[in-house]
């Protein structure tokens, strides 16, 4: 089973396969913390409304939180052309955070307005407290990762990986990412360690209804904050890290 790897263009024919896939990808079987970025119509809508929401999934992705001049979009391809994987990575010469006013947090217009959209805003923030804390160098960031079910554990993610390790050590950068506890042992494998664990559902007692429900049917939503030392593979007891005494 062969595939290849590929830089996504604006101009690439197959943008919306992608995101098929990685809808396939995170559905099968539920990755609770997609649905924060996926707003799902209601069973009872018909054909016209699941496409706009799809499509409206689909710019949010592009423009959205993949639009920024530091992403580069990837996607995996196999012998027949067909769309299997991909991954979005975030390249930062310097720390990203440094210049985020306050009251810039994520609003997560793409859910109504109520108690549904005040949740998810409040997991998203959640999910970058790690790397605030701790990557305040320029950095690249694996945003997201995926690859269909059948071609899991067949190499691709680590074909990706392998990409940006390179990059990573052509440009002298550490690397973070967000993994889910299924998904860590791939970056271990790449030269990455775990700092800290996270549950993004946020901790208050719900305010309304709608909170308690989405909290309820998302669960528990576990993310492993990992790095990758820009000298290297993280050693135990060798690779310093820059934000404790002695890094820099």
């Amino acid at each position: 089973m062969s595939f290849t790897l590929h830089q996504v263009e604006r101009s690439d024919s197959q943008w919306n396969a992608m995101f098929h896939t990685l809808c396939e990808a995170f559905e099968n079987p539920l990755q609770p913390m997609f649905r924060l970025f996926r707003l799902l119509p209601p069973p009872t809508a018909g054909p016209e409304a699941k496409a706009a929401s799809f499509q409206a999934f689909c710019d949010g992705m592009k423009y959205g939180l993949g639009g920024g001049p530091e992403c580069i979009w990837q996607k995996v391809l196999d012998a027949q052309g067909n769309v299997i994987g991909g991954a979005l990575w975030k390249i930062y010469e310097s720390d990203p955070f440094a210049n985020q006013l306050e009251g810039q947090e994520e609003t997560a217009s793409w859910y109504p307005e109520g108690g549904r959209r005040d949740f998810v805003a409040a997991a998203i923030s959640r999910l970058d407290e790690g790397r605030k804390k701790f990557a305040t160098r320029g950095h690249i960031y694996l945003n997201i990762l995926w690859t269909l079910p059948e071609w899991q554990r067949k190499g691709v993610g680590k074909v990706v990986m392998e990409w940006g390790v390179q990059k990573a050590e052509e440009l002298g950068l550490e690397m973070w990412l967000e993994a889910s506890p299924y998904g860590k042992r791939l970056y271990e494998q790449q030269g990455f360690t775990s700092v800290m664990v996270t549950d993004l559902s946020p901790p208050q007692e719900p305010p309304n209804q709608e909170w308690a429900e989405i909290k309820g049917e998302l669960g528990e939503m576990i993310e492993v904050v990992m790095w990758r030392p820009r000298e290297g593979p993280y050693q135990e007891g060798k690779s310093v890290k820059p934000w404790e005494k002695g890094g820099s």
